[in-house]
């Protein structure tokens, strides 16, 4: 059973993030690259019903709480009901955790039951984060420098 206190999902995630979605792509029921189309469940987007394995977001890391992401992540959000959506030039507080997709394939996923969600929307967890990481040992959160 997962554990969904931000405390709980600190220790399971792979690494927490603060990051900016760059893209957005949609991947056929092969795993390959596609455009929607035709109807979809839910007007604009999948909903779980449609022809497609799920969607790939390219993220840039600007904060890192936990881990040692590289400055660039891809984050894969199965086309379901427990689906996580991110909107192309959003900020988000990510827990990020190991994941498959249906295809077998090693990914990076974040779970829409949690903490994750929209930066501007999470300074509560933020500060929360802060304080935790802040009183453990040798932990300290690392900042990315400013894209030029």
């Amino acid at each position: 059973m997962v554990d969904y206190s931000l405390r709980g999902e600190l220790a399971q995630a792979r690494y927490v993030v603060a990051a900016r979605v760059l893209s957005e792509t949609w991947l056929d029921e092969t795993g390959r690259p596609t455009r929607l189309h035709g109807h979809l469940t839910f007007g604009s987007m999948p909903g779980g019903f449609d022809p497609y394995l799920g969607a790939n977001y390219r993220v840039r890391v600007n904060r890192v709480f936990k881990g040692q992401p590289t400055r660039l992540l891809t984050i894969f959000s199965e086309n379901s009901t427990a689906r996580t959506p991110m909107a192309v030039g959003e900020d988000y507080l990510i827990f990020v955790f190991n994941g498959h997709d249906d295809l077998g394939h090693a990914v990076l996923v974040s779970s829409n039951c949690g903490n994750s969600g929209v930066l501007r929307h999470r300074a509560n967890e933020v500060r929360q984060l802060t304080r935790l990481i802040g009183s453990r040992n040798g932990s300290r959160r690392r900042n990315f420098p400013p894209n030029r």
